[in-house]
């Protein structure tokens, strides 16, 4: 590997090891800490989604590792797995949404749709960068690794989200600080392009002009009566279960 190509994959490497290592963090005090405790809040459906989601940020950060690496060859191989996987993750993390909504309408929770916002926010961005990767892979690789990079911040905020659950509330930050830090990621990333090659990759400028004000308004979203009077109710009746028991105090 040339020094030039090892610059130039730096700033990917760098960033994606440091969503991974957030993310592995930002769990132990709403979900390791609560399951070695007993904790019964958990169901089967959380733990096989939140597996994948992490499965795939580290798949991710694996790829880039492997790019930066030149390993050509090995780093498609294992796309063909992380097309299968980002299948996986969409499939499991529909059906999350009225889930968690269920859950917190039996919990009593004053707007049990508030998170189902955040959440169908960061699952569509996670969507269609992911697509969009797909569909730049072969011949335009300089935005394939940008899409890439965005459908990583799209799982990272949901991830790092439990962080500032854990930690005490302070009003919006505690809403949206995850997201903040994703953003951060981008904003990181344009001016990466801005020092590197003297302007900002259009790819850039479509994740920062589509994902942050995405993240911005997704409070909005889920306090609208389009979210917490039409969808949200709309998807819980869709799920053709009983709710849940709130989970024990």
């Amino acid at each position: 590997m040339t020094a030039q190509a090892a610059h130039r994959s730096r700033f990917f490497l760098v960033s994606g090891w440091a969503m991974v290592a957030l993310a592995l963090v930002s769990f132990p005090f709403t979900y390791f800490g609560p399951m070695a405790d007993g904790s019964r809040r958990f169901y089967g459906l959380l733990h096989i989604h939140g597996l994948l989601c992490f499965a795939w940020l580290l798949l991710y950060a694996w790829q880039v590792q492997l790019a930066a690496q030149r390993k050509v060859a090995r780093h498609r191989e294992w796309g063909i797995a992380g097309a299968w996987l980002t299948g996986a993750v969409l499939f499991t993390g529909v059906p999350m949404i009225p889930a968690a909504a269920m859950r917190r309408i039996a919990a009593g929770a004053p707007e049990p749709f508030l998170f189902s916002g955040y959440n169908m926010v960061d699952l569509g961005l996670f969507a269609v960068m992911s697509s969009l990767a797909l569909l730049t892979a072969s011949r335009h690789l300089e935005w394939h690794r940008r899409f890439m990079l965005g459908a990583a911040v799209a799982l990272f905020v949901a991830a790092a989200s439990r962080l500032f659950i854990a930690l005490p509330r302070v009003p919006f930050w505690s809403d949206v600080g995850s997201a903040l830090i994703g953003d951060a990621v981008l904003v990181a990333l344009a001016l990466h392009d801005r020092r590197r090659h003297g302007r900002v990759h259009p790819a850039s400028w479509l994740l920062l002009l589509v994902m942050v004000p995405a993240h911005l308004l997704s409070d909005a979203l889920g306090r609208s009566a389009l979210v917490a009077g039409s969808i949200g109710p709309a998807l819980v009746d869709m799920m053709a279960i009983a709710p849940p028991d709130p989970p024990p105090q």
